[in-house]
This record gives structure tokens, C-alpha cells and sequence, in this order.
């Protein structure tokens, strides 16, 4: 069924770093999606958010290697499983440890996780890419796949300062000249830290308090990310001070030769000066410069200022996956057919109204 080879599932808990574990890390999948990072993030979420939720590494192995893995969630009866994700993430993907060629890797590891957990009903991946949307809608036997639009990811690449700027837009570049004169003129001046501390937390909720931002749903995330990137040396916290007054912040994360933008705020009281504009140039230069990044990651949101600041977009894509072989999985997955059904019945009919109107 698979290339012939002889496979073994395990369904492994994500829990401390098991022995197993510690050679598993994928350098070709984004910054933020290695082993240590699933291990952190299990455990985050089990201490603080979900703690209802299960955390297991689903495995393929051929005899003494790894060939695929899985980070998952599922709920304590084995029937609910989802893709174990932090809110911003931009992409999630099969850990591939080997050079053994598996002509359809999902399809492989939904069924060692039908073989390990017969009584599963439903599955949702997400975020996707197109490539992975095309994978899953393939999969046979007893799944059926509902895609469904995710959010956007934007992304830049930079091999030097130069070479990021020349591609941004002048009003940009006019703003940000204009702007950090007369930041200056006010008495403004930017901190870029790796280390974390309490008193550096504290000014970053302060600007937040005081931003257009709506209010932080988790903090607990935030400050659980901001001194897990600070231990692991990927912490990039940018801090921009009028008169010693903190107005303006931005997290950054640094690891891989890539930056990824997670967190921005300013104060509303100082909008018309525009601090987090000018911050931002100076963080993209500082992790060109400094870390020698070759490319900022934007993650996920379709805000459309970030179109000045990168080279270019993609759609992300979730997928909900039903085991048929389950009544329950089976009548989820009748529900979703019809529901579907009748929005592309309702569009159609909509699309036709409107021709006939507009031909009158």
C-alpha cells in the first residue's frame, strides 16, 4: 500500500524530551516548527489553556527509522484530533526525517492513525498550504476532506538592506524619513533587546494597554513566548521611548536565517508621529544586519499595510478530515456535505438573480 515497505505506527506522548525524540528536527519547515518547539508549545498548552487536551507525536517508522511524523491534539476519548498550533502560526507540516520516499505521506499517516486509533471521527489540520490542500483532497479509502479558507501569509525575502529596500514602495520610505526626523526632534530613541526581563514585559503591556489593539485574549501566551524565545535565543523585542515614555513595541522572533513578525503596538496618543512605522524599519534592519536573516515572515493575518513591507502573499488553507467508517464521523460528515451544498446552491441562484436584473 505504501511503496511497499514495512511500516510501524506509534502514537507517542509530546511530553519532556523523550530519548526517541532528540534527533527529530526538520531544518527545511519553518523556524518555529522543529521538535523542541511542539515539545514547548504541548507543554505550554497542558500547564495554562487546554488542559483537557492530549498531546501525542503520531510516527512512522521503516525497521530503525523515522520516516514521518505528527504533532496533534485530541480530546481524552481519542475520537477528536486537530493539528497542535499556536494562533499565529503560518503553516503546519509533516515532520520528514528520512530520504525514504512515501508517494502520499497523509494519506500514509491517517491510516496508521485509523491503525492506532480505530474509534477516531474527525480530524482538522490547518494552516495548509495549496501543495497540502491538493495531497489531502486525494486521500481515499474511508476519509472524506471539507477545505475551507484559513487566512493569508506574507513573507520577504532579503539577502541584504539594500536589496529589501530598493523593493519598497517611496511612499513608504518618504513616510519613515519624514517620521524618524521627527521622532528625533522629540527626543526618541529605540532599544532592540535578546534578553528578557520583568521591567522590559511590563513596558511592552504598557504600549499595548494603550494601542488600537483589542485587548490581549491570552496574555499568558504572550509572556510564555516572549521568555521561551529569550531562553532559546530567538527573542527580538524592539522598544521605541519619547522622553523615557515607551510608545511604541514590536516582538519579533529570530531563528534559521528568519525573522517572524509576531506582535506590533503602539500608543494612540503618539499616532500622528507614526513610532511603530520607524520601529519597524529598525527592526528589519537590525535582523538583516545583525542576524543576517534572508527572510522576514509576516505569519498569518490579511491586514493590508503589510503588502508595503513585503514581496508577496499565499492563501492558507484548513482541512477537516471524517472517518466514514465511524456513524458519528459518518453523519459529521453528511452534515458538512449538505451544509456546503446549499451555500454553492444559495451562490448560484444569487449569481443568477443578479444576470437576470442586470439584463433587464
Amino acid at each position: 500500500m505504501f511503496n511497499n515497505f514495512k511500516l510501524t505506527f506509534f502514537l507517542q506522548p509530546l511530553h519532556g524530551l523523550p530519548e526517541t525524540l532528540s534527533d527529530t528536527a526538520n531544518a527545511n519547515w519553518p523556524w518555529q516548527q522543529d521538535i523542541n518547539w511542539f515539545l514547548a508549545l504541548a507543554e505550554f498548552k497542558r500547564l495554562t489553556q487546554q488542559p483537557t487536551l492530549h498531546f501525542f507525536l503520531l510516527e512512522v517508522w521503516s525497521e530503525h527509522t523515522r520516516c514521518l511524523a505528527l504533532p496533534l491534539c485530541s480530546t481524552k476519548d481519542g475520537r477528536y484530533w486537530s493539528s497542535l498550533t499556536d494562533v499565529y502560526s503560518p503553516s503546519f507540516n509533516i515532520i520528514s526525517s528520512t530520504t525514504l520516499i512515501i508517494a502520499n505521506p497523509w494519506q500514509c499517516l491517517l491510516h496508521a492513525l485509523t491503525q492506532l486509533q480505530p474509534n477516531w471521527v474527525y480530524c482538522q489540520l490547518s494552516p495548509l498550504r495549496q501543495e497540502q490542500i491538493q495531497q489531502l483532497t486525494k486521500l481515499n479509502g474511508c476519509l472524506r476532506t471539507h477545505v475551507f479558507e484559513h487566512s493569508e501569509n506574507w513573507l520577504a525575502n532579503c539577502s541584504s538592506n539594500q536589496e529589501y529596500w530598493h523593493k519598497r514602495p517611496g511612499q513608504l520610505k518618504n513616510t519613515i524619513k519624514r517620521k524618524r526626523a521627527k521622532l528625533l526632534s522629540s527626543g526618541s530613541r529605540i532599544e532592540i533587546h535578546s534578553q528578557l526581563t520583568d521591567e522590559l514585559m511590563l513596558k511592552y503591556w504598557q504600549v499595548y494597554q494603550q494601542s488600537w489593539k483589542q485587548p490581549e485574549t491570552d496574555r499568558y501566551f504572550i509572556n510564555w513566548l516572549a521568555n521561551y524565545s529569550a531562553a532559546n535565543g530567538m527573542l527580538r523585542l524592539g522598544l521605541l521611548f519619547i522622553d523615557e515614555q515607551p510608545v511604541a513595541c514590536q516582538l519579533w522572533l529570530v531563528h534559521h536565517s528568519k525573522a517572524a513578525i509576531y506582535k506590533l503596538a503602539q500608543d494612540q496618543a503618539f499616532d500622528n508621529l507614526s513610532p511603530g512605522t520607524v520601529l519597524m524599519a529598525d527592526m528589519v534592519n537590525y535582523v538583516i544586519d545583525i542576524d543576517k536573516v534572508t527572510s522576514i515572515d509576516f505569519l498569518t493575518g490579511n491586514d493590508n499595510y503589510k503588502a508595503m513591507w513585503m514581496d508577496f502573499n499565499f492563501k492558507l488553507y484548513g482541512a477537516e478530515l471524517f472517518n466514514i467508517n465511524s456513524l458519528t464521523g459518518r453523519w459529521l460528515w453528511s452534515k458538512q456535505w449538505l451544509k456546503t451544498t446549499l451555500k454553492t446552491i444559495a451562490r448560484q441562484m444569487h449569481h443568477l438573480i443578479f444576470r437576470a436584473r442586470h439584463d433587464n
